[in-house]
């Protein structure tokens, strides 16, 4: 998968409030590994919006100072409630021989027969929690749709996921592609009975949580 190289600075946690550090127009930040004392840094936004702006799961090679470059991923970030000005973020180490647990993506590919028949595709499940060993992450786990007919669905346990194991319990819906609202009265659906009750129930079940580590 693809990385991001990133220079950071030491920050200095103990004599320097972050508020500071954001008046001279940097990003106060923090950098940790199980195991190992977090370490306060410094960055960007030129540097941190290829990082942050993206809807792909990108490794991060991290220099901090000059320090021999370290791989990490981007764990959280807090913005303003009201700007979405980048207020802080934190920068997970990856070990090797550690499983980590993240959020990857859900990208849809190909065009629906169901679609070009008239069908309005429902894209309902965007990102997945799943553990894996950092050599096994992956930008974005790709759904082949073209297959996909009107009143049908794609559901998480038929994708082929690798080495990559869902962490969210049950088996929630991907994508379905409906019927027009003009041509279903107004109801803008016509799935199956449970298929339909499936959309709304688990859709959005394997969507929350943050990286963490294992």
């Amino acid at each position: 998968m693809a990385s991001i190289n990133l220079k950071v600075a030491k920050r200095d946690a103990k004599n320097t409030k972050v508020s500071d550090v954001r008046r001279e127009g940097s990003i106060p930040g923090v950098y940790y590994i199980n195991g190992t004392e977090s370490v306060p840094i410094t960055s960007n936004f030129k540097d941190l919006k290829p990082i942050v702006f993206t809807s792909l799961t990108n490794v991060v090679e991290l220099e901090i100072d000059g320090e021999e470059s370290r791989n990490c991923i981007l764990k959280e970030v807090k913005f303003h409630p009201i700007t979405d000005e980048i207020l802080h973020f934190d920068l997970m180490g990856l070990t090797p021989g550690n499983k980590i647990v993240v959020n990857i993506p859900i990208t849809l590919t190909g065009q629906s027969v169901g679609v070009r028949n008239g069908g309005v595709l429902n894209h309902v499940l965007r990102k997945v929690k799943v553990r894996c060993f950092p050599k096994d992450l992956v930008e974005t786990i790709n759904v082949d749709i073209s297959n996909l007919k009107i009143g049908k669905l794609i559901k998480l346990d038929e994708i082929d996921l690798g080495e990559l194991e869902v962490v969210v319990k049950g088996n929630a819906v991907i994508a379905g592609v409906s019927r027009p609202r003009v041509a279903t009265a107004g109801t803008g659906v016509d799935l199956d009975d449970e298929d339909a009750e499936s959309i709304g129930e688990e859709g959005g079940e394997a969507a929350e949580g943050e990286a963490a580590s294992e």
